[in-house]
């Protein structure tokens, strides 16, 4: 059975208030006896301005100059995003992560910002 990981890392605690940085995707097989990646991407997101905590910055290990250089406007980044689940047709693949519910926020808040639905299968297994 395949799973889709998520994983995202934040400027901070509150999608209301701080931004989503980085959204990590890898899809797996679980059913192998040796866990299986079948395919991955890693999309940084670029914004126009940040609320920055110190503390997660530093969690995240993260330099918000050198992000920046690599970084994809939102519109670009949510289209990577869809891109991915639609390529490997994962609309219907459940997400796996740690703490989902915080990943999940931030997507949404993304999203939201550019009136897109939340792009992930609402199935989920997390592991918190």
């Amino acid at each position: 059975m395949e799973k889709l990981v998520i994983d995202t890392e934040t400027t901070g605690l509150f999608p209301n208030s701080n931004q989503l940085l980085t959204l990590g995707m890898i899809l797996i097989d679980v059913d192998k006896p040796k866990l299986k990646f079948i395919q991955e991407k890693h999309i940084l997101v670029k914004h126009d301005h940040y609320n920055i905590s110190r503390t997660a910055m530093r969690i995240n290990n993260i330099n918000i100059h050198e992000h920046e250089k690599t970084a994809l406007q939102i519109p670009k980044a949510i289209l990577s995003i869809q891109d991915f689940i639609e390529d490997l047709g994962l609309n219907k693949t459940p997400i796996l992560g740690h703490n989902v519910h915080f990943d999940q926020r931030f997507i949404t808040s993304l999203f939201n910002e550019q009136d897109e639905d939340y792009p992930f299968h609402q199935e989920k297994e997390d592991t918190r």
